[in-house]
């Protein structure tokens, strides 16, 4: 495999930054449903919802109030299941391996449309999960402490040139959608650092004890350092900033790099009954829309956003067939 530092970041970056521009309901004859009617009464059984990170992780606080939601709409258990490692391709792997019955569901990330290729993972991709409904946009920022002395990204940058290799970056695993977007910005900003992988949600603390000169990841779990004075935030990736978040964007001082924004939505393994897609994309949508989960996404610093049926299908699609184009145009892969 190759090292993704030696290939055309720009563009790898630009096939786990993707998202919907529609939004709607959409048809559920798509991208990884059956095309054909099913049980009905759906859902008689209880509901296994498979979350591929830590349990504690942004992802999984989320994923807890979407289940939550969805329990008590449909009138059935939805079990959590944490399934960790490989940048949360482990997870997806057992959901693409679960019964097609709609009864096994979980998050995906728009990472997964490159991790499955740019590491070494079982998990097959996106074409082996049925898209259900996109819950939320995430952008990322990147930090570091007040006594670092830099005040802008420009002052990291300035001193990432004068010491090159030498600044410890905290990122998230290898091969997930922030590092490659990372390594985007490294390139954009002609810049090279030592970068140290933490797993997901791991990386703030390094940052405020001085394990590591600065950090990227989420908003959410770092803006309460921010307000202490322990961390400070240095830019912020994307083209518009959650309400309440008070970080530069790098676009705004005419940095190029690509919009560093990903979905997360709910998925089933492949060829699961339409009928039960449709459910779940309803309930996914009032769930969404419900009180709990719009006041955790604007504490977390998101955007609550639902896509559901074909167009989420087609952001799907969209973000898979890039990211397997740069794949083979890069002969990158494991």
């Amino acid at each position: 495999m190759h090292n993704l530092k030696t290939i055309g970041i720009a563009a790898l970056a630009a096939a786990v930054t993707l998202t919907g521009c529609s939004q709607g309901d959409g048809g559920s004859d798509g991208t990884g449903g059956t095309g054909g009617g099913g049980d009905t009464d759906y859902p008689e059984d209880d509901i296994t919802y498979v979350i591929p990170y830590p349990a504690g992780s942004a992802p999984d606080a989320q994923g807890r109030i979407i289940a939550q939601q969805l329990e008590d709409d449909l009138g059935v258990s939805v079990v959590v299941q944490n399934v960790e490692g490989g940048a949360g391709t482990i997870g997806l792997y057992d959901l693409a391996r679960a019964d097609a019955d709609g009864y096994t569901i979980g998050i995906g990330t728009a990472s997964a449309a490159i991790q499955s290729r740019a590491i070494d993972t079982p998990f097959e991709g996106l074409e082996s999960l049925t898209p259900i409904a996109q819950t939320t946009e995430t952008v990322n920022v990147l930090y570091a402490t007040p006594d670092k002395g830099w005040d802008t990204f420009e002052d990291f940058v300035a001193e990432a040139k004068e010491r090159p290799g030498e600044l410890q970056v905290g990122l998230p695993p290898a091969g997930s959608g922030q590092h490659i977007g990372w390594l985007a910005f490294e390139e954009a900003a002609g810049i090279d650092v030592r970068e140290v992988h933490f797993d997901a949600g791991q990386m703030v603390l390094p940052a405020v004890n001085g394990t590591v000169d600065a950090s990227v990841s989420q908003p959410g779990p770092v803006v309460q350092y921010v307000e202490k004075g322990d961390l400070g935030f240095l830019g912020a990736w994307g083209e518009q900033l959650p309400e309440g978040l008070d970080a530069p964007l790098f676009v705004e001082s005419g940095l190029e790099v690509n919009r560093f924004v990903g979905w997360e939505g709910v998925f089933g393994p492949a060829e699961m009954p339409d009928d039960a897609r449709d459910v779940l994309a309803e309930a996914i949508q009032r769930a969404v829309e419900s009180d709990a989960f719009q006041q955790h996404v604007a504490k977390t610093y998101g955007v609550a956003e639902f896509i559901g049926g074909d167009d989420f299908t087609a952001v799907v699609e969209e973000t898979d067939a890039v990211g397997a184009e740069i794949v083979e145009e890069l002969e990158m892969g494991n």
